[in-house]
């Protein structure tokens, strides 16, 4: 018993430094306590006599209910009664600490309670010093009322002039700063940046003329802390930051040096969505950490784990998460352990893994709904997401209805995100008429949101992911029209992240081809491809992870399975043994000439079964071994065809920086057929690289679809040549595979012929039309190029004919081993037949 109050007064030796007015921040909050309950502390309150710590005790269990107040809770009217017990004992022990810390919790809660009639009596109560102290608090608190109720902020006013007239009048240089700070978080919120800056620089001025290079560094911080959302805000907010920094470089101050670096990391991640200047300062806030010996790094392991997610770059992301849990466990600090989790069930989810996602998705909702933190919505959204990915459509419904019932959704952040669970809900079940009533609400809630500054709010759907939302769900019902105004919203906003920019530029892609704004569709497509292409190395460190998994999952059950085997091998032997005894005691029993048989018999029986063991053991080596070989011939195949893509993949960049080198040359060359000498090249290494592309991207690693590649070329040369519609092109082409070997000449060929068309066979903008027709037929591949064009001047000598390109179409068609034919009437007419026959040689070449 001596022993835990032995421990409890230590605990409540550190309130004191807390609640009293020693220290020189953090006086308008009630501080947090979390190595013990409130029902601990209760259940010894008994014990203590009627003295100072008997103060402390009550105050601070009045603090924890205080912390613990939330919709689902009526802990604010126990938080009264404990701070009034302790007015009241500290007024009866003449203890003004005591009795100041009791009275600034009452306050807080008649504050709480919209009761200012009863503070403003309390006020009256007290000292001068602690009246500036508890206007104060009424001023914060209108300051801090949720973002729907900021109209009310200016009744905050008369209590932060009162608190500093009377620090003026009093001289308490300290609680002049205090409400200089409040006043300038007021004139921010009051969108009066002028005089909020001019506020806190007040205070930076004072403690830089005393010299005092901490304090100084320190309201830097919090100016740039403060500073009001907002894009044009948010380069100040950065400079006082690093001014900041600078500070606390100046005198070594690590830890602060980390603090600060780790709020800027923030400000590029949250609010300018600037993920690689985040990274930057993030990962300096834990090496600076590092340096300094501090040991509680959890938080900032999150925050660059939670940057690295946005970035795509799941690997990291889950190293430092795991090293954040690893942190919070050896601390035993828990108090972040279901951000961590969340954390968590995001990276698995974007790796579509929704098993493990769901799984620390659940351990999270246990940690953190007790808390009534804002994150337990998005984290409903997030379980009720991968329940719908699974295809538990109905479970999500059922979760949604239980949590909403448990959880009721005050704030606009929740609301919106509640419409949104709601709506994905409907739209999984098939039911879109009421999804859209819910996903209309969603929309709603966010322009409320984003007025009040919703979407630079961390795990927030205000703004890019409520647009998307809505957008997807009006492309998936394929109301296109209905979904363009939410898609180009999207572009316009700040808070968007790579993972939605890439799911959004698919969906713009879908909408444009609806409509028939294919240039726009290509880029959108291009775009949906460079962010998925950006991601690609990444999935494929996820890929292997996951199979090294299975594949030891696989190894130690196939494991467990042989012991099995050989334990119940061993139980047969013993079996038969047995059998054989029990035989051999019968036979002496009846008869001697029936043991000798028997015993005869059992001999050989021994033997057979030892040459049968022994010729099964040499089999399950040679099986063992066999297996081996293959799976390390499948290891090389598979590794060959990762090799494989990425020379396709080096390829391609090659041919494309080539491209624009010439593209870049083009600029300073002024000869008109030099120019356009290097634009017919460009069209000629597009072709090639398109292959390359398509070998890159798709699954089949020696052979591509015809019917894309060609589509894909064309396209790319009637935007080339800005045509206009002044050519209509007819596209025939069959769905049929080719090898690289003839895929690159037949590309070619189709960029030389069609190129030709366009330059030469329409002069003066004249109007004409292009026919392309690839076959397969009877063994044949059939190319044939038309144009209604001016055809060929009379009596035109193709062997005579010396020009590049027909000698390249020449060179080409007799790569291909096939046939070259030319016909000019109404126009030019050019077929190429070869075989569809794939030479072994070819396939060797591939493979």
């Amino acid at each position: 018993m001596f022993k835990y109050q032995l421990i409890l007064l230590l605990l409540l030796a550190t309130c004191g430094p807390i609640f009293g007015q020693g220290t020189k921040r953090n006086t308008l909050s009630v501080p947090k306590f979390n190595e013990i309950s409130a029902s601990e502390l209760l259940t010894k309150l008994p014990e203590f006599k009627n003295d100072t710590t008997k103060v402390w005790l009550l105050n601070k269990i009045a603090a924890i209910y205080w912390w613990r107040r939330s919709d689902r809770y009526n802990d604010l009217d126990s938080c009264m009664n404990y701070a009034l017990q302790a007015r009241q004992l500290s007024n009866k022990l003449d203890y003004q600490p005591g009795y100041n810390e009791s009275t600034f919790l009452i306050c807080r809660v008649f504050a709480e309670q919209e009761n200012i009639n009863k503070a403003l009596i309390l006020i009256k109560t007290v000292s001068p010093e602690q009246q500036v102290r508890l206007n104060l608090v009424l001023g914060e608190h209108y300051i801090n009322l949720p973002g729907s109720l900021k109209n009310n902020i200016k009744k905050g006013y008369p209590f932060l002039h009162n608190a500093l007239r009377l620090s003026q009048t009093f001289k308490l240089i300290r609680w002049q700063q205090e409400s200089q700070i409040a006043l300038g978080k007021y004139y921010f919120l009051s969108d009066d940046l002028k005089r909020g800056i001019s506020s806190f620089e007040n205070v930076i001025t004072y403690w830089h003329q005393l010299g005092n290079i901490s304090e100084e560094a320190h309201w830097y911080s919090e100016l740039g802390r403060y500073m009001p959302g907002g894009q044009e805000n948010l380069a100040l907010s950065i400079k006082y930051q690093k001014q900041a920094l600078a500070l606390y470089k100046k005198i070594n101050a690590k830890p602060d040096m980390a603090y600060t670096a780790d709020d800027i990391g923030q400000v590029y991640k949250e609010q300018l969505n600037n993920l690689d200047s985040a990274q930057l300062y993030s990962s300096m806030a834990i090496g600076l950490l590092k340096e300094a010996k501090v040991t509680k790094l959890y938080k900032y392991y999150y925050h660059l784990s939670d940057i690295f997610l946005e970035k795509g770059n799941f690997s990291q992301a889950l190293s430092y998460s795991l090293a954040a849990l690893d942190n919070i466990e050896k601390l035993k600090d828990n108090r972040m352990k279901g951000i961590v989790y969340n954390g968590l069930g995001e990276i698995y989810s974007g790796l579509g893994d929704q098993n493990n996602s769901l799984k620390y998705f659940g351990l999270a909702m246990e940690q953190l709904t007790e808390t009534g933190t804002y994150l337990v919505f998005y984290l409903a959204k997030n379980i009720t997401d991968n329940l719908i990915l699974q295809g538990k459509v109905k479970e999500a419904i059922v979760f949604t209805q239980r949590f909403e019932k448990e959880n009721p959704a005050i704030s606009l952040r929740d609301r919106q995100v509640l419409m949104a669970i709601k709506g994905n809900c409907y739209a999984a079940a098939k039911k879109p008429v009421i999804a859209e009533r819910y996903f209309l609400n969603m929309m709603e809630l966010d322009s409320l949101s984003i007025k009040n500054g919703a979407i630079y709010w961390s795990k927030s759907i205000a703004g890019a992911e409520a647009n998307y939302i809505i957008g997807k769900f009006y492309v998936d019902q394929k109301r296109y029209t209905d979904a363009y105004p939410y898609l180009k919203r999207f572009h316009g906003l700040d808070n968007k992240i790579l993972a939605l920019s890439k799911d959004i530029s698919l969906l713009q892609f879908k909408v444009d081809s609806a409509s028939g704004n294919y240039a726009s569709a290509i880029k959108y497509y291009q775009k949906y491809s460079a962010y998925k292409d950006s991601m690609y190395n990444i999935s494929n460190t996820g890929r292997l992870a996951d199979m090294q998994i299975r594949y030891e999952t696989a190894r130690k059950e196939k494991d467990i399975k042989l012991l099995q085997k050989d334990s119940q091998l061993q139980q047969r032997r013993i079996s038969q043994s047995s059998q054989s005894r029990n035989f051999a005691f019968a036979g002496i029993v009846m008869l001697g000439l029936i043991i000798a048989i028997g015993y005869n018999r059992f001999r050989l029986k021994q033997n057979s079964y030892i040459q049968l063991e022994s010729k099964q053991q040499k089999i399950n080596r040679q099986n063992e071994a066999l297996y081996m070989l293959n799976k390390k011939q499948q290891n090389l195949l598979q590794e060959k065809e990762w090799l494989v893509k990425e020379i396709h993949h080096r390829v391609k960049n090659n041919l494309q920086m080539m491209q624009s080198l010439l593209k870049s040359q083009g600029y300073y060359i002024d000869n008109k057929d030099a120019t356009m000498a290097i634009k017919t090249s460009q069209r000629r290494m597009q072709a090639m690289s398109l292959v390359h592309e398509k070998l890159y991207l798709d699954d089949q690693m020696n052979s591509i679809s015809m019917y894309d590649y060609v589509h894909e070329l064309l396209t790319y040369l009637k935007t080339s040549f800005d045509l206009e519609k002044t050519i209509v092109f007819i596209i025939q082409v069959e769905e049929f595979q080719l090898d690289i070997i003839r895929a690159i000449p037949v590309g070619l060929i189709i960029n030389e012929v069609v190129t030709n068309a366009i330059k030469y066979a329409f002069p003066d903008g004249k109007e004409g039309l292009i026919s392309i027709f690839l076959k397969e037929q009877e063994k044949k591949i059939i190319l044939n190029i038309q144009d209604n064009g001016i055809g060929l001047v009379p009596d035109f000598d193709f062997e005579a004919n010396n020009s590049f390109g027909m000698t390249l179409i020449d060179g080409l068609v007799k790569q291909l081993d096939g046939n070259l034919s030319i016909t000019s009437k109404n126009g030019l007419d050019i077929t190429v037949t070869f075989s569809s026959y794939t030479p072994l040689e070819s396939i060797s070449e591939l493979a």
